[in-house]
């Protein structure tokens, strides 16, 4: 599974010489990109600072570009595998939210934002202190984190099936909020070691994710849908490895791989910008190294 976000770029141990060196020289690409994302923020963030100072910027407006210069140094840190600077930027990003968490549940007292905008908050800010704790690797911190997120998102889907019935939202609403749910409790049976909760809800997922690509012909752009492919054959790889499937396994990695090098070939177009390339090259060498790694285990 991969960690969808902004600025989130999975770093994978790849097993084979050929992969390894293939995806050294992406990651080349990730930390040029990751460099030049961490300049510019840098320096947006200094000529809104001297607006700040001159009263000309609201403080949201500064604590929003704070915290995409600190997604940019997490991108950088990845790429390069500085794991120390990782988590010291989440835990910034987590102190941010904390602040800014008491700050919106006093204007929510106060009637200035909704509930439900409250709970978009707490949400996005569950989802970061569920990055820091996979990031330092604690397992306790990992689960009360996951645990915190499973509850909000049960909320949001609870209150968005209810919308959904009352024909208030579509369907496409619905199913967003119930991939959320299902993810967050695959992530929970992960860390808990639950076999048979992360055949559960994989299976769910990919069932969501199957929905939404046949939802999706006609209405997405063929990158986009090419993308959600691929993180559906990437899901249905996943189930077939926890079901001990491994012959479905390496049918579907082999799909993977098909359609990476495609993905590749049309980044070459140049109808993406740097990182989008730098990662479709880099989601290659990983699914050529599980592919690899798969046969090497028959």
């Amino acid at each position: 599974m991969r960690a969808v976000g902004l600025f989130f770029v999975c770093v994978v141990l790849l097993l084979t010489s050929t992969a390894y060196s293939q995806t050294g020289r992406q990651n080349e690409a990730l930390v040029r990109y990751a460099r030049t994302a961490v300049t510019r923020t840098e320096k947006a963030l200094s000529d809104l600072l001297r607006f700040y100072d001159a009263g000309g910027v609201s403080p949201d407006k500064v604590r929003e570009v704070r915290e995409a210069l600190a997604e940019s140094k997490i991108l950088l840190a990845e790429a390069e595998g500085n794991q120390r600077e990782v988590v010291a930027q989440l835990r910034f990003l987590v102190e941010q939210d904390n602040a800014a968490l008491q700050q919106s549940r006093n204007a929510a007292a106060q009637g200035a934002i909704s509930a439900a905008q409250l709970a978009i908050i707490e949400q996005e800010a569950v989802y970061r202190r569920v990055r820091l704790a996979n990031a330092s690797g604690d397992k306790q911190a990992q689960i009360r984190a996951l645990g915190q997120l499973t509850a909000t998102v049960k909320i949001s889907a609870e209150a968005n099936a209810r919308l959904f019935a009352q024909k208030q939202i579509d369907r496409a609403t619905l199913r967003q909020s119930q991939k959320e749910l299902a993810q967050a409790y695959y992530e929970l049976a992960v860390v808990n070691d639950d076999k048979e909760s992360v055949i559960k809800y994989l299976g769910i997922l990919v069932a969501l994710n199957q929905e939404e690509l046949q939802a999706s012909y006609g209405r997405l752009s063929p990158i986009a849908i090419a993308d959600l492919k691929r993180v559906t054959i990437d899901l249905e790889a996943e189930l077939a490895f926890a079901n001990g499937k491994m012959s479905e396994y390496q049918k579907k990695l082999q799909t993977l791989v098909q359609l990476d090098q495609q993905a590749v070939q049309r980044s070459r177009s140049g109808a993406l910008g740097a990182y989008e390339t730098a990662q479709r090259q880099f989601d290659l060498a990983d699914s050529q190294a599980r592919l690899t790694t798969a046969k090497k285990g028959e």
